[in-house]
């Protein structure tokens, strides 16, 4: 195994690692320790140059849990403007020694459309149903 496949599994462990710190403090009801979970989350993909759809993923569930809605709203707009470079972390200098499937226009689309979906049907979402901005992001 070459140290980049090494790195982008460190990365996945790190991640999940994270997840679990994050829904532990979740069910103990310590806020504070899950924004700063989330923020480390956000300075992980940073670190391992997964790109900014990635950062910014992050911030959504805490935010949406919070129900804020400048946050929610510019973190989705961030995530749908970002989607199409979604897979521009295997051209890092970090992986270059890994092979990665080209990231076809379809499945970004259809990634597209899911998420818009979600964001529409979400029962998490319905406080954002009055906002303009949110009607105009998910149209």
């Amino acid at each position: 195994m070459y140290a980049a496949d090494s790195l982008f599994v460190d990365y996945q462990m790190a991640t999940n690692a994270l997840q679990g710190i994050y829904m532990l403090s979740l069910k103990e009801k310590n806020m504070e320790k899950v924004r700063m979970v989330v923020k480390k989350q956000e300075e992980l993909a940073r670190f391992f140059e997964m790109g900014r759809y990635y950062e910014a993923s992050c911030r959504l569930e805490l935010a949406t849990m919070e129900k804020d809605a400048d946050t929610v709203i510019e973190t989705v707009q961030e995530m749908l403007s970002t989607l199409g470079d979604i897979g521009n972390f295997s051209r890092s200098p970090l992986y270059e020694h890994m092979e990665f499937k080209e990231m076809r226009a379809e499945f970004v689309e259809e990634m597209r459309q899911t998420l818009l979906k979600s964001f529409r049907e979400g029962e998490a979402y319905d406080f954002l149903k009055g906002d303009a901005r949110w009607k105009e992001l998910i149209a």
